[in-house]
């Protein structure tokens, strides 16, 4: 999926996610592995479950800190790239308010929802 994205570095091909079944005791990944969940049904009828990362542009500390390069990799990246190749989910979207965010996003493979500016503050008007 690396190369497919966009992501030839010797960083990405060495990264292995860790399947569910190997995890730490006692981690969320290994909790989720045991829900008795059925994918696709939710009360007897049919659901599509969908990751949802929230993203801006905006930071008081590192503004688009999201699109920042770690180990070759935009920190978003990592997110998402784990997100898409988990199997878990039918669909991985980005709800962000900044072009970079929205083009690195569609890169790693994910859906992306604009936010308007004014929903994107830290704080939302009274």
């Amino acid at each position: 999926m690396w190369e497919e994205n966009g992501f030839s570095g010797e960083e990405g091909r060495n990264l292995h996610l860790q399947p569910a079944e190997a995890a730490i005791p006692g981690s969320a990944p290994e909790a989720a592995a045991q829900l008795p969940l059925q994918p696709g049904l939710v009360c007897g009828e049919a659901s599509h479950l969908a990751a949802l990362i929230l993203a801006r542009g905006s930071s008081k500390g590192i503004p688009l800190k999201n699109i920042k390069h770690l180990a070759g990799v935009p920190l978003i990246g990592w997110v998402l790239l784990a997100a898409l190749d988990s199997g878990v989910f039918q669909s991985v979207w980005v709800s962000m308010d900044h072009d970079e965010i929205e083009n690195v996003a569609k890169q790693c493979g994910a859906q992306v929802h604009r936010r308007s500016s004014e929903v994107s503050k830290t704080a939302l008007p009274h």
